[in-house]
């Protein structure tokens, strides 16, 4: 889990108490920060003390796979956002010897999760 997700969480439970303190109903609340009626319901209900568990079990969470190459598969999308996922676990293959033993199922994901965070849609290669 990123900071920023972990002040995400917090932020949220913090506006749900926020308009709950406000009388204001759990589907109004859900319309208003554009969330789920069940997440309005499930923060609502958790104490401070369960809210820090919450966090805590974020925070300890198991790594990803490949978290400590997401910056190479970053840098690898920014300079040729046309590579498939595929491609990408060829290339981590070539300069990772270390790399652990991934399914192209776990790259795949991993390849998505970094598009979708940085805002890296992928592109046609020119000339297809």
């Amino acid at each position: 889990m990123t900071q920023l997700n972990l002040i995400s969480i917090v932020t949220m439970w913090s506006k749900i108490n926020e308009l709950s303190r406000q009388s204001l109903s759990q589907m109004q609340i859900a319309m208003k920060l554009g969330i789920s009626r069940d997440t309005v319901r499930r923060y609502q209900r958790m104490n401070e003390k369960e809210f820090e568990g919450l966090i805590f079990s974020e925070i300890i969470r198991r790594k990803r796979k490949l978290e400590a190459f997401e910056g190479f598969i970053k840098q690898l999308l920014q300079d040729s956002p046309f590579l498939s996922a595929a491609q990408i676990h060829d290339r981590l293959k070539e300069h990772f010897p270390e790399l652990p033993e991934v399914s192209e199922r776990t790259v795949y994901n991993t390849v998505r999760l970094v598009r979708d965070r940085e805002d890296l849609p992928k592109v046609q290669e020119c000339g297809r």
